[in-house]
């Protein structure tokens, strides 16, 4: 039996290929503003800056213009659907980022980071389960895990997101692992 989609987001790689074209052109247009800032005050900048300017800002556009045209050459989408049982996440090309879990079987939203000797680890961020099970939810495509959390909020009311990030630390002497 279909639920009725309580939340549901959904982008195509082809719309998240616009936003590395704009990323790509705002490239050129710093490094128009620097022949604009060098003509306009009759100037030059340092050679050193301008060169690295140049040639940073050149290499950074043509591989974003790369990274949007492969968005757009291999179709496919992100989607996060939440009805009052389920909530689904569909990550193109990862297994691991994917994931359908029941309303009912969330603990909690939560931020989590790992310390250890060798550092910080990204953060991370995303549902943990009853089970102790963390799922990660992507912000690559521009989705919102708040509107996430509030979509389930609004099913089960118990559900929290704190504000503090969950941190689990390892190595020299240190060994806690994330509250559940």
């Amino acid at each position: 039996m279909e639920s009725k989609p309580i939340y549901h987001f959904r982008k195509t790689r082809k719309q998240q290929s616009r936003l590395y074209f704009r990323m790509a052109t705002v490239c050129w247009g710093y490094i128009i503003g620097l022949f604009a800032y060098e003509t306009y005050y009759d100037t030059t900048v340092q050679e050193d800056f301008r060169m690295a300017s140049l040639w940073g800002l050149s290499i950074a556009s043509l591989l974003l213009g790369l990274v949007g045209l492969w968005h757009r050459r291999n179709p496919d989408y992100f989607e996060v659907l939440i009805t009052p049982q389920m909530l689904t996440v569909r990550y193109p090309g990862s297994e691991s980022w994917s994931f359908e879990c029941r309303i009912e079987d969330i603990k909690r939203f939560e931020h989590r980071r790992a310390y250890s000797h060798a550092g910080k680890s990204p953060l991370e961020s995303g549902v943990l389960l009853n089970d102790g099970s963390f799922h990660h939810i992507s912000m690559n495509y521009g989705n919102s895990l708040n509107d996430i959390y509030q979509a389930v909020k609004s099913v089960k009311a118990g559900v929290e997101f704190p504000a503090t990030v969950n941190k689990k630390f390892t190595g020299l002497g240190l060994d806690r692992d994330y509250k559940e």
